[in-house]
Parts: C-alpha cells; structure tokens; sequence
C-alpha cells in the first residue's frame, strides 16, 4: 500500500477539530485523486464557518488500490479514520462496502454501479454518481424522442469508432449515442467531419457560472505551480464526471459534518477496530453522518445535489450535446421530472414526423365526467364512451388517420406536479404511459412544465355555482311594501295634522261661516262646512286622490288645501312608481354577487375539486384575494374540496356553500338545474387542450386538426348538442332576464281583504245606525221597535223611489239630519211643486233630492231654526247645528 498523509497545522491558538477521512483510488482515476487532493485543501482554508469556535480539518490520506494488502482498510479505520471514499466498482470497493457495514463507518461512492442486493445490504454509505436506473431513463426518453425504432447497442473504445469509419458507418444516415457521461472528455477529431450524428450527455454543464468559476480557479492554480494538484490538464477545456463528482462529495461531506458537530457532540477520536473485543463496537455517529449527508442540498460542479432515503441520487439534470466541427454544442437539456427539452430548434425533426400517426393505434387516458366524457352500456353488454371529448376525440382521429384506446384515470383527478411527486393525468402523461390525455383538461404553467398541449380547442375562466336565492314568501298586505313603517307613521301623522289645522283655520276666518238658509236674508245663523269630521273627510279624499263636495272658499283655507294638494301629488306619485316594481318583479336578494364578497363574509362556504386546475390557480395566484380564499379553503373545517363536481353540486344544493369550478362545467350544471346559477364574472381565462407527453411528436398534427375543426365550426356544435340538447330534461335559460309578469291574488290580495274588511265595517255601522234609529222613532211613537225596525227595512229594501216614508209626520222632528228631514217633509204639493204649511201658506225648503230652492216663510224672525213638534207645530230650537 502506497498511502500518502498531509497534516495541516493551524496558525493561532484555537484548536481545531480534525476529521480523518481516507480516498482510494485506481491508477487510471487520477482526474477523481486530485480533486480529492485540492478540495480538502480548499475546504480546509476557505469553507470554514465563521461563526465556529472549533475549525473542521479534513486530514486526508490517499491510498492507491493497486498497492493495498488485504487488511489496508482496517488499518486504516483503527487509525481512526471515520470517513471513506471507495474506488470503481470491484472486489476492493465490494470488501470496503461489508467492513463500512460492520463498523458503520460511511462509505462514499462517486462511480457509477450497479447494487447486487436491496439497499439496506449495501452498507452505510451514499452514492454521488446518478442511480443507474434514472441514467437508464435519460437514455430511453431521448432515444423515444428522436423516434427510433431500431437501433444497436454497441459496446466500443476508440478503436472500435475508428473501424466503423472504415465500413462506411460514420455518415448522415447514422446516429451514434454514447451513453458514458464521460462523453466530453473523449477525443472526436478524427470523425468531426463524417458527416454522422454523434451525441451523448454528460453532466458538467460548464455554461453554469460555478462551474466557470472553479475550472478557472482550476486553470490558474496549474498556472502558478507545476506542482498543482489541479484535475484539469493544460489543453483540457472539459471536466471529467470524476474530477467534478469529487469536487461536490467533499463540499457536501464537509457541510454535513458541520451540521452533525452543530447538533451533537461528535467524537471523531474514538479508536474503532475490525477485530472482536472492546474496540470493535461500530462508530454510533457513522448513521447519523449518513442522514446528514442525505440531508445537505447543494449546487454543485454536476447540478443540484440532494439525495433520497437511501442515499441514491436521482433527482438530477444532464446535458444533451453534440458534436459538430470539433466542438461540443449543447442542443438540449434531460431533466429527471421533466424529460427531454431540445432547446436548438435545428435538431427538431420535421413535420413528416406526424405522418407516423397514420393507422397507429394511441393510447388515451381520461376522467370520466359529463358531459365530457362517460362510460355508457349497450343492450349486449359492451361499454362504450361518449361525450363532447369523445366527438372531438373521434373527429381527430378521422382528420389524421389514427386509432385509439381508452384507459379511465384510476384516481379520475386531472393532476398536476408538486415537486417530484405528480398526480393524475399529469403523471399518466410524465411516465409515458399514455399518448394522449383528452378530458376537460386546462392548460397551466405548472402543468406545461412537465407536459405538453395541443392548441387550446375551448376557452373557458373560473366561476362559482351557487343555489339560486328561495323567492320570498306571498306577503298578503304587499301593497304596503313601497312605504315603510316609519313612513307611513308620518303620512299617517301629517293627515291628522293638516286636518285638524283645516278645521282650526276654517273657525279662525270669517269667510269659512256661510247662512245655511240663503233664502232667509235675515237670519243671523251661521254654519261653518269645515266641522272636525268634514275636515277629516276633506283630507282623505284628497289624499285618495277622488276629492269630496266639500271645498275651501278663503285664502288661507285655499293655501292649505293647495300644499296638501302638492303633497299627496308627490306621496301618491312615488307610492304608483314603487308600487308597480314591488308587484310586477319579486326581488330575491343573492347573499353574493362576486369572489370578493365570498372572501368578505364566513357563513357560507367555498371550495374547489381537490385536485385540478382550479385549485392550483388559487394556491399558486400572488393576488391578494384569491390568497385570502386559498388560506380561508385550507384552514375551513369541515373541508370544503370536493372529489367531483357531482359532490359540488350536491353541496351547493344543501346550502350555505360555493363551488369554484371552471365556466364550462358550471354552464353545464346550471342548464339542468334551475335552481343553480353562476355568480359574478370570470375569474380568469384559460382553455382546454389535449395533453401529451413532452415534445410529443404528435402535437402540431393535433393542433392542426383542432384549428381545422374550429374553422368548420364543429367544436361549437359539439358543445351545443351536450350542453344543451343531450341528456336534458328540462333546459334551464339563465340568460333570460327578469321581466314584468302578469300579478296574482297572491301579489294584490292585501287590497281585497282591505276593502272587504271596509265595506263590511260600513255594513256593521249601518246596522247600527238602522237599529238606533229605529229604535229613537219607537220611543217617540206609538209603535215598537220591532216594527219600526221592519217598516223601515221594508222601506229600504225597496227598489223604486218613495216621496213619504211610513211614519208620521210627528216622528219627523226626531230625525238626526237636515237632508233627511227636509227630503221627508214633502207631504201635498201644488203643481208648482210648493210644499203646504199648516195655514195654506207657502213654505220654501231646500229640496236635497233633486237639488232645486223653494221660497219659504218662517214664522217668526229669530237666531233659532225652526222644527216642527209632536203636534205639527213650529218651535224654536237653539242648537243650530242640530238643523
């Protein structure tokens, strides 16, 4: 064993915490020895943390496998080395992975291999070069990228290329991928020109700024010294895999013991041996040295660096170059979630390429959702789809000649990709296990990133299905609506008012107090038409807007009467207006109008599918709205996503919840259900498109054909056979807007039962006033009151008109009013149509009836009325107001 040991000595005083660490390496790995060399020095001087108290030292020694004895290794570790670097796969680096497992010492590993057993028997190690599975995949994605249907796997040096030149290989027909990631590093000269394609992928990416930064670092310290430990050779422009996977295994090897020594105390001069005894006990820190290198993320020479659960690393990205006059040209980038991405136009292949879809059978996957697509049952028992997806599906498929298969999404979520870990469709799509995703798919961003779409063939947004608001209850008294409480108090108020001030002022002015017999100049008996009931009456009738025969004769009273006026032309004008929209239009109040007044209120909830599109604009909008909902969806208790828009609807119909859902399938909803409805507008704009793997040779080919479609407008009647012919029973318009419709007994029956109740109240005070009377002519009679009651009745009951009445001329005086008494007194008259008075004189009365004035002569001239008595005889009343 050849073992070469620099010790490192510290200037100060502070001690330094020194950690053995031991690199073997073959004679042909010189590029990986130097790296080890010059990174532990570079480590050791710059990387440390300022903020430590006890510097890390990384004491390497170098042991060659060609010089090494059997026990070398356990020498090694009894020396006290804690960490060690293996060599190409072989029996040295097998023996080192089972004394690694025995003494838990970490075994790291920067070379490609192949595990013969379960990761749990390989030791307690990790591993920097790429697991040979996921190099396995880069190879396959770009392989089916470029569409090769057959190829050769050869296993050749340089030799090898040299005698393909010879047979005429190396030309434009051929194409040669080198699958070593050691790619760069290997002398093309002699076929620069041949005219093949020459490809391979490595995963140094020296465009990358640190690598740049290192290699020239690299450059000038073999600049400086012939004694460099520089890995890069003078005429050498690129790094081999080695040199750069070194380069990244110490950088994170020295970050991870800073982080172990950070949470505990770590002693890394503890004697370990291989041997049986007290010494042989395993390093209880190596486990937890090994999580932490598992832990540390870093941006390396070879990319990001971060590795998985079992130390692997997989998450990585390689380079896709080729090789054109003497030179290596980037044409294109592999990503371990996103696949192969040309990014050099020229290498894309030409449209011809589509041609390949003639009578090649596809493989789709879908969600099964109406009305996009859906299973359906023959009468002999054969499935079948259908559906808007489906037609547009089929109609392609005759456009391009293909055929096709349909495999339902198990999860029937669209999906999409949330660091490593995709869903759905997505992931269908991802892992190429389908050719094509046709559904209610939206084209994203995110989901753009991993996979690709056809031209969008429906535009769409976000919008929020809601139950439609629950009419109001027939209210019976509606006819009182325009007003409120509060006013009609004050209308209400105001009539008493003015009326009792009609009646004040009419007493106050003289010229409201008239003679009540015009014929009788001399009489000093005034009567004022504006009594407290009169006044009253005059009101209301004005109000009701019908007028009465009373009317005001003086200014003042005719300046009330005329503001009064005024203002019963504005109540009675406003109440008309309001009126007719509170009877023609039933106002349902909707509780929300848009997302902002969602976002505003806590009663009722809202949620989307939990996995799609809608749900992914809201967690990944940077508007502070639509952060606000996604922190108020998150956080609701109960959750308020749904697996389907079946369960959305189901709970907007129970109440008190809002479905974020895409316009289309909202359309939808609401057009079989009408007690839904979309609130507000769009809150964004989107589109459907056909899903593909990425840089999917078919996609211009579909796209076409969906423009084609479009052109012809049969993508528009598809949407209107299964948005509004198919599977409806019962179209719901929602465009319509409301209108004035004919009024019910339900909307104006209030006024009935008002006037039912008025004519029967009048009927009741009629009754009363019948008995009363009746009862007053019994008293001052000869006759009872059940007569009286039926002459009367049968006086009022009768249709024609009667000038006497059946009682006697003495009951006459008893008679409440004038218009009674005088219209009843018509005993004989002359042909004159003149009443005669007891001595054959002629006596002028005011005929009410028919309107006409008679001449009269009193008796006697003084301030009293005249009545007549029990015995037919004039006397003198003092009460005028009782004539």
């Amino acid at each position: 064993m050849a073992a070469l040991t620099l010790f490192l000595l510290t200037l100060g005083t502070v001690a330094a915490t020194d950690i053995l660490i031991d690199g073997f390496f073959d004679s042909d790995d010189k590029a990986a020895e130097l790296s080890f060399r010059w990174t532990c020095q570079n480590v050791n001087l710059r990387d440390s943390p300022s903020n430590r108290t006890t510097p890390l030292l990384l004491m390497y020694t170098v042991n060659r496998v060609g010089n090494m004895s059997d026990n070398t290794v356990c020498r090694r570790i009894e020396a006290g080395t804690k960490v060690l670097f293996g060599p190409k796969p072989g029996i040295t680096a097998s023996y080192m992975k089972s004394v690694s497992k025995y003494v838990e010492i970490p075994l790291i590993n920067i070379h490609q291999e192949i595990p013969s057993g379960s990761p749990d028997r390989q030791g307690i190690g990790v591993s920097f070069f790429p697991h040979y599975l996921a190099v396995s995949r880069a190879h396959r994605d770009l392989i089916k990228f470029w569409g090769w249907k057959k190829f050769a796997m050869l296993y050749v040096d340089n030799d090898g290329q040299k005698l393909a030149m010879q047979v005429n290989a190396l030309n434009e027909y051929f194409h040669f991928h080198f699958t070593n990631l050691d790619f760069s590093i290997v002398d093309f000269s002699p076929f620069m020109y041949s005219g093949a394609n020459i490809t391979g992928m490595r995963m140094v990416d020296l465009e990358n700024p640190k690598a740049i930064a290192v290699v020239d670092r690299w450059k000038k310290d073999l600049e400086r010294s012939s004694f460099s430990l520089s890995p890069i050779g003078r005429d050498q422009t690129q790094v081999s895999i080695g040199a750069a996977l070194m380069y990244d295994a110490i950088k994170v090897l020295y970050r991870a013991l800073d982080l172990l020594t950070t949470m505990r105390n770590v002693d890394f001069k503890r004697k370990i041996s291989c041997d049986e005894g007290y010494n042989s006990l395993p390093w209880f820190n190596g486990k937890a040295l090994v999580n932490a290198l598992k832990t540390v993320t870093y941006e390396g020479l070879t990319g990001r660096i971060q590795l998985d659960k079992n130390g692997d690393r997989r998450n990585f990205t390689l380079d896709i170059v080729k090789v054109r006059e003497k030179q290596l040209y980037k044409i294109g980038r592999w990503h371990f979630r996103r696949g192969v991405k040309i990014t050099d136009k020229s290498e894309f292949l030409s449209d011809d390429r589509g041609n390949v879809l003639t009578n090649k059978t596809l493989s789709v996957v879908t969600v099964l959702e109406a009305p996009y697509a859906f299973r359906v049952t023959e009468g002999n028992g054969t499935a079948q789809y259908e559906g808007f997806c489906i037609d547009l599906l089929n109609s392609v498929a005759d456009i391009l000649g293909f055929k096709y298969n349909i495999t339902p999404e198990p999860s029937g979520t669209y999906g999409n990709c949330d660091g490593e870990h995709c869903d759905g469709m997505v992931k269908q799509l991802v892992e190429r296990k389908a050719d094509l995703a046709v559904a209610g798919m939206t084209i994203t961003y995110s989901r753009e990133e991993v996979i690709d779409f056809t031209k969008p063939f429906w535009n769409l947004g976000i919008t929020i299905l809601f139950r439609k608001p629950m009419a109001p209850p027939a209210e019976l008294f509606k006819f009182l609506s325009p007003f409120t409480s509060e006013l009609w108090a004050y209308v209400l108020a105001v009539y008493i008012v003015v009326s009792v001030m009609m009646f004040v002022i009419a007493r106050l002015t003289p010229y409201e107090w008239d003679n009540p017999y015009p014929c009788d100049v001399h009489n000093e008996a005034l009567e004022n038409q504006f009594g407290i009931m009169n006044s009253l009456w005059f009101t209301i009738g004005a109000l009701m807007q019908q007028g009465s025969e009373i009317s005001p004769k003086t200014t003042s009273t005719r300046l009330v009467a005329g503001v009064w006026w005024f203002f019963t032309l504005i109540m009675i004008s406003s109440y008309t207006a309001n009126m007719a929209a509170f009877l023609t239009i039933e106002r349902m109040e909707n509780p929300i109008g848009s997302a902002e007044d969602l976002s505003n209120q806590n009663e009722i909830k809202y949620g989307t599918l939990e996995s799609g599109s809608t749900r992914a604009f809201f967690a990944e909008s940077k508007a502070r709205l639509y952060k606000k909902m996604n922190n108020a969806m998150r956080t609701a208790t109960p959750p308020v996503f749904v697996k389907s828009s079946n369960e959305g609807e189901r709970r907007v119909m129970e109440g008190k919840y809002a479905y974020l859902a895409e316009s289309t399938t909202v359309e939808y909803r609401t057009a079989r259900n009408c007690d839904l409805m979309q609130v507000g507008q769009q809150l964004d704009s989107k589109g459907y498109g056909i899903g593909l793997p990425r840089d999917s040779p078919y996609r211009d080919k579909l796209s076409s054909a969906i423009l084609h479609l479009q052109e012809e407008g049969a993508i528009q009647a598809m949407y209107d056979k299964w948005w509004k012919q198919k599977n409806i029973d019962k179209f719901c318009d929602n465009t319509k807007t409301p209108s004035t419709k004919a009024l019910e007994l339900r909307n104006v029956g209030g006024v009935f039962v008002l006037v039912l109740t008025g004519t029967f109240c009048g009927f009741v005070i009629a009754l009363i006033e019948f008995v009363c009377n009746a009862r007053k002519i019994s008293r001052k009679g000869e006759s009872t009151l059940w007569f009286e009651i039926k002459q009367q009745l049968y006086f009022a009951l009768r249709c024609c008109k009667y000038r006497k009445v059946p009682v006697t001329v003495a009951s006459m005086a008893d008679i409440a009013t004038e218009e009674t008494r005088t219209t009843l007194l018509l005993e004989p008259t002359n042909e004159k149509g003149a009443a005669l008075g007891d001595n054959g004189e002629d006596t002028c009365l005011v005929d009410h009836v028919h309107g006409k004035d008679m001449s009269v002569h009193r008796a006697e001239k003084q301030n009293a009325t005249q009545s007549i008595g029990k015995n037919g005889e004039i006397s003198n009343v003092e009460n005028s107001s009782e004539v």
